[in-house]
């Protein structure tokens, strides 16, 4: 059941069944067991191409070493999350609210990349960021509860709703190559697979964002980043 749903959702979204409430958090469970272990096979092919092109050195390892236990838990399992889900999965089932929140999610990043700060950080100019979003939306949400407006939307929506989740599934993982340092042009034909676990993860969310509702996205973000983020602790407390 829960497979034949998955290869539905991605070739019909107009499929508008709605997982039980009692089967919602077995629905999860298994989205999460499918990722981690699309992920262990995963690492076959990181490996390989590391031995024989290189992969490039990711921004994590600094990140772990720059902040505290507690903050790298609070940015990596609850606010990472929470703004990626509401930027990029949100706005998937349309109402002005909706796309609103997702518009200032993506606000914020697109003022993070231009000003060269940081995406999660706790510093003044990250409220200054969130300001700025959230006025940018708020003015998006009066043009979108314009009636006219609305309808055209609407009709959009459902008209398109396959193209908005391949989008986002692309963009969202894209965004994560910022999280690579010195990319070459021997690791262009590499994009692909440093973005897999990005993929998977948008695919997922994206699923359960339909078929369970949008706090199931953030549960399966967050249970999706939490064995790495363990990992890494671990590695940052005994190292």
């Amino acid at each position: 059941m829960f497979i034949s749903t998955l290869v539905s959702f991605f070739i019909n979204s107009n499929d508008n069944l709605i997982i039980e409430k009692n089967k919602r958090s077995d629905y999860l469970i298994y989205s999460l067991l499918l990722y981690f272990f699309l992920c262990f096979l995963l690492l076959w092919g990181f490996k390989f191409a590391d031995q024989f092109i290189g992969l490039p050195p990711h921004k994590i390892y600094g990140f772990m070493r720059g902040h505290k236990w507690y903050t790298i838990i609070l940015l990596m399992l609850v606010i990472g999350p929470l703004l990626e889900e509401i930027s990029f999965r949100l706005f998937l089932r349309f109402t002005p609210l909706n796309i609103s929140l997702s518009f200032a999610g993506l606000c914020y990043y697109i003022i993070s990349t231009f000003t060269q700060t940081k995406y999660y950080s706790l510093d003044f100019f990250t409220g200054i960021k969130v300001v700025v979003s959230l006025f940018l939306a708020f003015g998006l949400y009066r043009l979108t509860m314009r009636q006219s407006t609305n309808r055209i939307l609407q009709n959009f929506w459902r008209k398109r709703s396959l193209m908005l989740i391949y989008s986002s599934i692309v963009i969202f993982a894209l965004i994560h190559l910022g999280n690579m340092e010195d990319i070459t042009r021997k690791h262009i034909f590499l994009f692909p697979l440093l973005i897999s676990p990005q993929l998977l993860i948008a695919f997922f969310a994206s699923y359960l964002r339909f078929k369970c509702g949008f706090k199931f996205a953030i549960y399966f973000h967050t249970g999706a980043n939490f064995f790495p983020v363990l990992l890494l602790l671990l590695a940052k407390f005994y190292s």
